[in-house]
């Protein structure tokens, strides 16, 4: 029960090395080192057999340690004491080739399957509006789509700073960027099979309408369609990007720009930190000031002078410096299985015919956030947003830029 709480609290990925006592002949136990596999752990084989019991009641037990996967160069990027970097390289040359690591067949990768790929999505909340892609990738490709992106680590990547359409975040560089282009170089059969997927118009034609129905408010039809941005002068573009978050790093309460209809964020470290869905709550009460956890400033509220704060596992705090404004959120993390994606609808996109009052409330009210910081120590996520702007040459767009299709295409 404690190691399954590991995953389902997300703290598995906050772990350098785990040493439990195991006997891979119980279901239950080898469950647990399958899952401690997946999560990107290997042990020693030749450790294991210098260990087991050979007699008595806890025969054929061992004491397994797990240590992280990823290599000592790839290591060495993540901001942690020096004393647990030189434990892990200790480790890595004395489990040397001998390592158990997770047996998967290695995925196809055809951009042809790919384009064939029907999105199912499972509604998650309305307010605000959000959905679970399921079936997106399968394991092997989750975990293959995860070396990918750590093989291109290991040769190159960017500080990158969020900024959302309320504010510019504070600094924080533990977010690193992939550079598409550096992914086409180094895994070219990947990177065609996500532009199959993400960037085919029928997929795309799906997510859109299925998208606007998670947009209901109390049961009312979904949000009008402003017309003028379906006359033909406008396209449906989509940017695919991929980060490796290093421990500690966050976002706060944050909208999407008013130019973006939708978003996924697909995790590709199982069982790893999950997106945050927020929603404004009237209902919590403190009997003192809570004590801040920290003074960052808001990344995307709208107030950007505002500090904010966890007050529990399942409430977070924003306050104006001068203690005027203070809200309160639930939060709600979304739970994903390997190889789905959270769907991020944008209600204040505006191709919706919102009133001024649907509008303040969707930004004053809603928001989804990676809060707390997160623990995971590399945190690997593909990013895809898609956007609605007038329509340009394609040679004009960045790398990892593509138009999908003409407006006038997107709805029946």
């Amino acid at each position: 029960d404690v190691c399954d709480s590991l995953f389902t609290s997300g703290l598995i990925h906050r772990l350098s090395s785990i040493q439990v006592e195991l006997n891979p002949g119980i279901k239950e136990h080898s469950n647990l080192i399958h899952k401690l596999l997946l999560s990107g752990f290997i042990y020693s084989k030749a450790q294991i057999n210098r260990s087991v019991r050979k007699e008595g009641g806890f025969k054929d037990f061992a004491e397994y340690v797990f240590i992280p996967s990823f290599d000592p160069e790839t290591f060495s990027k993540i901001n942690l004491p020096k004393s647990i970097k030189d434990q892990h390289l200790t480790l890595h040359k004395t489990y040397g080739k001998d390592s158990v690591s997770y047996s998967y067949k290695e995925p196809n990768f055809n951009p042809k399957e790919s384009q064939d790929f029907k999105p199912r999505i499972i509604k998650y909340s309305t307010i605000p509006a959000t959905g679970v892609m399921k079936g997106l990738f399968s394991t092997d490709e989750v975990i293959k789509a995860k070396q990918s992106i750590l093989n291109c680590l290991a040769k190159e990547q960017t500080q990158f700073n969020f900024s959302s359409a309320a504010g510019t975040a504070p600094k924080n560089t533990q977010r690193l960027a992939i550079p598409s282009s550096l992914l086409k170089k180094l895994e070219p059969s990947y990177s065609k099979f996500i532009s199959g997927i993400f960037n085919n118009k029928d997929f795309c034609k799906i997510l859109f309408n299925s998208t606007r129905t998670l947009s209901n408010i109390n049961r009312q039809a979904a949000y009008q369609l402003n017309l003028e941005y379906f006359n033909g002068k406008y396209s449906l573009y989509s940017r695919i990007r991929h980060f490796v978050d290093l421990k500690g790093y966050y976002l706060t309460r944050h909208v999407d720009g008013v130019d973006t209809v939708l978003a996924l964020v697909v995790p590709l470290n199982p069982y790893s930190s999950s997106t945050s869905i927020l929603t404004r709550t009237t209902s919590a009460r403190f009997p003192q000031r809570p004590r801040y956890m920290n003074n960052q400033k808001n990344t995307g509220s709208f107030s950007t002078e505002s500090k904010v704060s966890m007050l529990s596992n399942d409430l977070y705090l924003e306050e104006t410096d001068d203690h005027r404004d203070t809200k309160t959120f639930r939060i709600n993390k979304v739970p994903v299985s390997p190889g789905e994606a959270i769907i991020i609808s944008n209600p204040a996109c505006y191709i919706y015919e919102l009133t001024n009052i649907e509008l303040a409330i969707n930004k004053s009210c809603i928001g989804h956030a990676l809060y707390p910081p997160i623990n995971d120590m590399l945190r690997p996520v593909l990013l895809v947003d898609y956007l609605i702007l007038k329509t340009i040459d394609q040679t004009n767009l960045e790398n990892n830029e593509k138009i999908i299709c003409n407006t006038t295409e997107l709805y029946d």
